[in-house]
């Protein structure tokens, strides 16, 4: 999706970022001066795929939990403005 909007100077919005990689790509895509802009929520930020353990449904989400490296990697980028918005990715469910 980067290269496409490169390509054709379109605006690109990436939402739910939950990697260290996704947070390096569009680094570099905003250095080239690619249109995009990027969030991440607040579960992505502050859980990791432990909260998985013992199978709790819970947890499940999607994009699913990463590691403790990819949230200091998502808390950095968005310290230094590589992620432009915190979405809440609100979608009530019942716990059945």
């Amino acid at each position: 999706d980067i290269i496409l909007a490169e390509d054709t100077g379109c605006r690109l919005h990436l939402t739910h970022l939950s990697t260290a990689g996704a947070v390096a790509a569009v680094r570099r895509a905003k250095v080239r001066g690619v249109r995009v802009t990027a969030d991440v929520t607040p579960h992505h930020l502050l859980l990791t795929e432990a909260e998985c353990d013992g199978y709790n449904t819970l947890a499940k989400v999607n994009p699913p939990l990463r590691t403790h490296e990819d949230c200091e990697a998502l808390l950095a980028g968005l310290l230094d403005g590589t992620i432009d918005a915190i979405a809440t990715d609100h979608a009530p469910h019942k716990d059945e």
